[in-house]
């Protein structure tokens, strides 16, 4: 895959994110930044700022 066309916004809705939070962690192995965006409470994947990545997923 190339890296010219990277994927710059997901979400993943989920219900327990506390649970998806220790999931995520073990597949790939690292730390979320936690935030409340737009009333939402959100784990942000990390990333760099030199793509303008926003990658997330939120409890609705």
């Amino acid at each position: 895959m190339s890296g010219h066309n990277p994927a710059v916004y997901f979400e993943i809705p989920v219900t327990d994110i506390d649970r998806a939070e220790i999931f995520y962690k073990n597949v790939f192995g690292f730390k979320f930044e936690k935030e409340i965006i737009d009333h939402y409470e959100m784990l942000l994947f990390p990333f760099e700022e030199t793509h303008r990545d926003f990658r997330s997923f939120g409890k609705r």
